[in-house]
């Protein structure tokens, strides 16, 4: 299972929490220079395992800032090691600061090969040094960068990029943004990035995600109670293990569902959010829908228990069928709910929701139609006696919560948390990385899942994953965190198995059964296979 140090060791912070966390330790009389010597080596380290070093040139790129000073020392261990090293500092060397200045005049007291980039007239040089190297140390520029990258960097960045050349990276690949995954013009694009002390947020959060390669981890000397000091509030989504099926059970010890949803035209959102809590471990699934509706569905699914609703002029879910709906959640002692998949937008069917909604306690799950039910009355949501999980994808999050497109994009966990505290709901915000927002502030970032799922019905799915993650036994928060983590792994195995162009929501609903089966039978090899290595 996760252990709490686990947890702190993959929380996920901002280039501001890392220099707090550097104060500190300073504080503490752990020097700067301990914590530069340790990034020095947790990227030999890395080195020396993907490498024959004894073998390969490395060419240390550093620039002049303290992931200057990292690449300096680790050019410095390479050398005194014997393993063929050359680097490159771009940028005045008069400009490095304690302790990258200590590792600057180390390199030259050892008479060092070191040579120094001004500006675009340098290039040959540089072109000349990436000639002879078969791998590229990245320690050009730090996790703090906020605008564009250009000139001389910007060049470099693209002669690494073109040059077909292995490049590790320290701490984020230069030209990504730290604090928001944004990339400033240009960036490197890294076979592997050691990060240092704690992950951060454009290591995890698209389009910086992609740049990374494989994510190795160095604590430095980060102790634990030194991490939980300054009060970091996101995460990597590490879910919680299913409880095992007992073998005296039936189908309603596995959770109860009742699916709202479907419309004249719209028959697959409601097949795949309640089928999916079947091929997830559910118990006993229902759908209330329309006849016509269920006419199609039953041929596909007919495990599923269907509820004929009535239909209104609009061809969807008329708010009539409200006592019905509230009869069969305490008839059949219903645990959660889905609301919504497939729903269509008629207002009247938008008032049942809304009444739906204030007149049960049970959990809801709010997806697609659903959500522009509370478009315009959000507090709906904070006042609701039972919890409720909203599923936006972007588009779905900006016209519901009324926000720009742009803002978001650039402030997607201070929005996420902002939104999920005041609606009092755990929101899962769909995309890559999926976020996990929950009403005490904590976000999750999930890791699980690739671009093959950006499909129509993947979002219905994930409906039901969540459903059956809490009908096995867990609590609704960690019924959350384990039903995206599976839906992203049942994903990956269909991408594995088909390939990324072309799978469909119904082989991903397929994939369940082998994702649950591998997470409950494999389950530290299946999370340890999404975490960034530990390697000091």
């Amino acid at each position: 299972m996760i252990k709490s140090e686990e947890v702190l060791q993959f929380i996920v912070g901002t280039p501001e929490d890392s220099r707090r966390l550097d104060r500190l330790a300073t504080e503490l009389g752990i020097d700067s220079l301990i914590l530069m010597e340790n990034a020095s080596l947790a990227v030999f380290r890395v080195l020396r395992q993907m490498y024959n070093l004894s073998e390969t040139n490395v060419l240390v790129v550093a620039g002049i800032g303290n992931n200057g000073g990292d690449a300096l020392g680790l050019a410095r261990k390479l050398y005194v090691e014997g393993y063929n090293v050359k680097t490159v500092i771009v940028g005045d060397p008069d400009n490095y600061r304690y302790p990258a200045k200590v590792n600057y005049k180390i390199v030259k007291n050892l008479n060092m090969e070191v040579n120094t980039i001004h500006s675009t007239h340098d290039i040959p040089l540089f072109k000349d040094l990436l000639e002879w190297s078969d791998v590229v140390v990245d320690g050009l520029l730090g996790i703090g960068i906020n605008r564009d990258v250009r000139g001389v960097y910007s060049e470099i960045i693209s002669l690494i990029n073109t040059s077909g050349k292995d490049v590790i990276s320290i701490d984020i690949p230069s030209g990504v943004g730290g604090a928001d995954g944004k990339i400033y013009g240009s960036a490197i694009r890294a076979k592997a990035t050691v990060v240092m002390g704690i992950l951060k947020i454009g290591n995890l959060i698209y389009p910086g995600a992609e740049y990374n390669g494989k994510l190795y981890i160095s604590r430095l000397s980060y102790s634990s109670p030194l991490i939980k000091s300054i009060d970091i509030r996101q995460y990597v989504n590490l879910p919680v293990n299913f409880p095992r099926r007992r073998e005296e059970s039936h189908k309603g010890d596995y959770g109860k569902l009742l699916t709202i949803g479907g419309a004249i035209n719209y028959y697959g959102a409601p097949l795949f959010s309640t089928y999916a809590f079947l091929k997830s471990g559910g118990g006993y699934a229902r759908l209330a829908t329309l006849e016509e509706v269920i006419k199609v569905v039953a041929g596909k699914a007919p495990e599923i228990v269907f509820h004929p609703l009535t239909m209104n002029s609009e061809g969807a879910i008329s708010s009539e069928n409200i006592d019905k709906i509230l009869d069969l959640i305490e008839m059949y002692r219903i645990d959660i709910l889905i609301v919504g998949p497939g729903l269509s937008r008629s207002e009247d069917t938008l008032s049942l929701v809304r009444e739906l909604l204030l007149k049960t306690n049970k959990p809801v799950i709010l997806d697609g139609d659903g959500l522009y039910a509370i478009k315009d009355d959000l507090e709906i949501i904070s006042r609701r006696d039972g919890q409720t999980i909203l599923t936006p994808h972007k588009i779905e999050f900006t016209r519901v919560f009324g926000l720009e497109m742009d803002y978001v994009d650039e402030n997607r966990i201070a929005v996420l948390r902002d939104i999920s505290s005041r609606t009092k709901s755990i929101i899962v915000f769909k995309g890559a990385h999926t976020l996990i927002g929950y009403p005490n502030g904590d976000i999750f970032i999930n890791l699980t899942g690739n671009p093959g799922m950006a499909t129509a019905g993947s979002g219905d799915v994930l409906n039901g994953v969540i459903a059956s993650s809490y009908g096995l036994g867990l609590r609704l928060g960690d019924a959350v965190k384990a039903g995206v983590f599976l839906h992203g792994l049942a994903g990956d195995i269909a991408a594995n198995e088909l390939g990324m162009d072309g799978f469909t929501s119904w082989d991903l609903l397929m994939y369940l059964p082998k994702a649950v089966k591998l997470f409950r039978e494999k389950y530290r090899e299946v999370i340890d296979r999404y975490l960034p290595e530990v390697v000091l």
